[in-house]
């Protein structure tokens, strides 16, 4: 294949990218934004895949995405009702028994799990496309996501400056609270997964004004949107990458000093922000929340309730004095909602994964480029255990693009050292 034709499979999925950035922001389930961006990744995916002879993807996470489809697929399968009956407890044993037809699904609202189902077949397919292209295509993409986080900086930016809450509505499905997302701390997370990105390009590649420039922003930015986790994990993010990039580079004992000096004012930026909150109520709310998500796991940690009806199961199971003004949508722990939708093959599936990613970093740890997708899906795994910022589908196009570069075959830098593993190159 020429070269311009391997250019053009980058734009193509680059524009997918920017376009899950853009537009899926929103958190609420079955959003027409998030079903136009799975119908525009899945296109774009197939027609990457359908130019190129084979992927670059290692077997374990390839295979851990099969594996993945299948228990998707496997809560739409038909049972007998009274075996789903009997492997479940009540209450929700009862609203099962209670139906006049023969059959059931796990799951208890199918269209729920067909749309996680669409969902993530577009995310599996769009990493696959990915490690389909040539290791120079792949950092080709990142200018196309620091283009979709400038844009959020940008509309963020604007947002703050005219007052600390202000929510546009009436332009896509959803209210956009901060930059084009509709939570705060998801904005703020697609802030801090991209430091490592701009660390890597500011150190290794020599991008020293311009990954200064961004930082400083980002920097910025995660304190003016106030989200908690977001500016400790953002500190978190900054000093791990910088000590992960720098620690054989040529910066040397000038650039960490340099680091640490702007890490102590960043903290007292964020100290400052804390001090000026009250966060008790939150904190209580979220406590609630998974206390309530629990008593459904222990009554369903055989099967789960189906993915994508946690909201539709979550009511059953909540206390009267627990109502609260706002409806409960997530856990506000993705753990705690995927072992809840998804039983103990969840949990299962949620170790593998985080066996998988720690051997593959283990294996290929001295590429750089490698080394800051993995702290990127570090952190927003971290994230994950206090929010839910994989169901928004520009944080999970993000994450997927992440997992691309981690699980890439091929080597990103020609001097890297690397474990002897079998290559497959594309046509």
């Amino acid at each position: 294949m020429s070269e311009a034709g391997r250019e053009s499979q980058k734009y193509v999925l680059g524009g997918a990218l920017i376009l899950a950035m853009i537009i899926g922001g929103g958190t609420r389930s079955g959003l027409l934004t998030d079903s136009m961006i799975s119908v525009v990744v899945l296109l774009a995916s197939i027609f990457v895949l359908a130019r190129n002879k084979a992927i670059s993807i290692s077997t374990p996470i390839f295979t851990l995405l099969i594996v993945v489809v299948l228990a998707l697929l496997l809560q739409l399968v038909p049972f007998p009702r009274a075996l789903i009956a009997e492997l479940r407890l009540p209450p929700i044993d009862q609203a099962i028994s209670s139906s006049d037809s023969p059959i059931s699904t796990i799951s208890l609202g199918v269209g729920h799990t067909i749309h996680s189902l669409v969902v993530f077949v577009a995310l599996a397919m769009f990493t696959c496309a990915v490690t389909s292209l040539r290791s120079k295509q792949i950092i080709g993409l990142v200018p196309f996501f620091f283009t979709g986080v400038v844009c959020n900086l940008v509309a963020g930016a604007i947002q703050f400056s005219i007052s600390d809450q202000v929510v546009i509505d009436n332009l896509l499905s959803y209210n956009m609270t901060a930059g084009f997302f509709a939570n705060i701390n998801h904005f703020s997370a697609l802030l801090f997964v991209a430091i490592p990105f701009l660390l890597y390009f500011s150190i290794i590649r020599g991008r020293m004004i311009a990954g200064a420039v961004g930082l400083i922003f980002v920097l910025l930015m995660l304190l003016s949107a106030g989200s908690r986790a977001g500016v400790v994990i953002g500190l978190l993010i900054f000093v791990a990458s910088l000590l992960l990039l720098t620690a054989r580079s040529r910066a040397g004992i000038g650039a960490l000093v340099a680091v640490f000096v702007g890490v102590a004012l960043y903290t007292m930026g964020v100290w400052a922000r804390f001090e000026s909150e009250n966060t008790a109520g939150l904190d209580d709310l979220r406590l609630e929340f998974l206390q309530t998500s629990w008593e459904g796991i222990k009554q369903n940690w055989l099967l789960g309730i189906g993915y994508g009806n946690f909201e539709k199961a979550y009511q059953i199971y909540e206390k009267p004095e627990q109502i609260f003004q706002y409806f409960v949508n997530h856990a506000h722990n993705e753990y705690v909602q995927l072992v809840f939708e998804g039983g103990i093959l969840a949990a299962g599936l949620i170790m593998l994964y985080l066996i998988v990613i720690h051997v593959q970093i283990w294996r290929n740890g001295t590429d750089g480029f490698r080394k800051v997708a993995y702290l990127s899906i570090l952190f927003l795994l971290l994230h994950s255990l206090i929010d839910y910022p994989l169901r928004t589908y520009a944080l999970a196009m993000a994450f997927a693009f992440f997992n691309a570069v981690l699980f890439y075959t091929g080597t990103f830098l020609p001097k890297a050292r690397t474990e002897p593993v079998e290559i497959v190159e594309s046509e």
